[in-house]
Formats: C-alpha cells, sequence, structure tokens
C-alpha cells in the first residue's frame, strides 16, 4: 500500500504516474505505521486530501506488478493487478473501456458480467443512442434535451449532484 502514495510513484519529480505530481503535490511525507495503516503529512492545510484519497490516482496498487507491467507498457501499466469488482478488458483510449466482472471479489458477485464507458463527444449522439437502446446510461445532458428524452415512457432523466464533489 505503501508504493502507491510513494514518491517514486506518486509525487515525486521523476514519478511513475504522469499525473501524480500535480495531484498529490501537497503531500510531504507518507509514514508507514503498519501494513494496512499510512499517516499522511501534507505541507500545508488541504481541504481536499480526503478526496484526492478517493480518486483514481489513489487506487491502491500492487508495486511488483506495477513496476514491471510499466516497463513494457510506457511507464503506465494498461492491466495492472486490481481488486474492484471490475477488471480490464480492453482499452482503446479516447474511444472505450471495457470492464469483466472480477469473480474473485472479495464483496461478492458484480451486478453486471461486463461494462463498457464509450466516449462520445456529440451530445445528440449520446441521446440518440440512449434512445435506440444502445446506451443504458449516458452523462452531461443540456437542458434543452431533457425534454426530448423524458417524452419516452422507458427513459428518465435523473439530476445528481454531489455535495462532496469540488471541481
Amino acid at each position: 500500500m505503501a508504493f502507491t502514495f510513494s514518491p517514486e510513484r506518486l509525487s515525486g519529480e521523476n514519478a511513475l504516474l504522469p499525473e501524480g505530481p500535480a495531484y498529490f503535490s501537497v503531500l510531504d511525507e507518507v509514514k508507514v505505521i503498519d501494513p494496512t495503516t499510512l499517516h499522511f503529512i501534507t505541507k500545508a492545510p488541504d481541504p481536499l486530501l480526503e478526496q484526492r484519497l478517493a480518486s483514481w490516482a489513489s487506487w491502491i496498487i500492487n508495486k511488483e506488478d506495477w513496476l514491471a507491467k510499466a516497463e513494457t507498457d510506457g511507464g503506465v501499466p494498461m492491466f495492472p493487478v486490481g481488486t474492484g469488482p471490475y477488471q480490464l478488458d480492453t482499452y482503446r483510449a479516447d474511444e472505450a473501456i471495457h470492464l469483466l466482472a472480477n469473480d474473485d471479489y472479495f464483496g461478492g458477485q458484480p451486478t453486471a458480467a461486463s461494462v463498457t464507458f464509450r466516449e462520445v463527444p456529440e451530445p445528440s449522439t449520446r441521446v440518440a443512442g440512449l434512445i435506440s437502446g444502445e446506451f443504458d446510461i449516458i452523462t452531461n445532458v443540456a437542458p434543452d434535451q431533457i425534454e426530448q428524452i423524458n417524452s419516452y415512457d422507458d427513459i428518465e432523466t435523473v439530476q445528481w449532484f454531489s455535495p462532496t464533489r469540488m471541481c
């Protein structure tokens, strides 16, 4: 767990995770208390630290696997060992990510056998895909499209706001 937050991977000048220094430059030191406990010391008060620790950059990774795969994948492993309910099946930059259920997930069997995230930049294409059934969920719906979507009996729009999300 300590390697996840080490300067080598996350916050140092030559960090293995390219976005790490910008995201975690607030870290001054991470002390290992025991195998499952770390003590974070920041350079200054950071009201976003909790959010940073819950983000993608803080996913706990396996050091040996990360370093071995980083060498062959150009610095950031494409298929790192993980512990979540889904595992990466395919990744196509700026196009799609396909995940398969991790049947060995400690939290139980995932509810879907697979999940695909597609990048669809054009808003009208996202709406058309939702209406046709090609997509189950879309995000970033423009206000002028809500009435059209809600006119279908089997589709609904839901507004979601997280008070803990800070942009």
